[in-house]
């Protein structure tokens, strides 16, 4: 579970603290999307709602907005948002203990010292 909360907290202190907005819901797609545990988790560090794409694998479906964008299909994102509709959403239903995770961190660092660099 290194990957949940790691990338939840850095979208959690991004979003909120570096810039001063606050993203309402999440929304994902990729392969991890399909893993239950992996979404709820990621709910529950980020403490909002997760919308799940309809399509896992959503590259191609990326595409084609942006072709649909350059012929005129779409007049704007606005209308590629419109378009949206997740297959399902996960609400939060628990919260992040990020001191307990900040202190895992911290001992996982001292382990292979050479592999730690990356600071997010």
């Amino acid at each position: 579970m290194y990957v949940v909360p790691h990338t939840a907290g850095t979208n959690a202190v991004t979003d909120k603290d570096l810039i001063g907005l606050k993203v309402p819901v999440l929304r994902v797609d990729g392969g991890m999307s399909a893993n239950s545990v992996f979404v709820e988790a990621l709910a529950d560090a980020c403490g909002r709602p997760v919308e799940v794409s309809p399509v896992v694998e959503a590259t191609t479906l990326g595409a084609a907005y942006v072709a649909g964008l350059t012929v005129g299909i779409w007049s704007g994102d606005d209308d590629i948002a419109a378009a949206w509709s997740p297959a399902h959403v996960v609400e939060p239903a628990g919260t992040a203990d990020r001191d307990r995770w900040r202190e895992a961190v911290a001992r996982a660092g001292q382990w292979l010292p050479e592999l730690s660099g990356p600071r997010f």
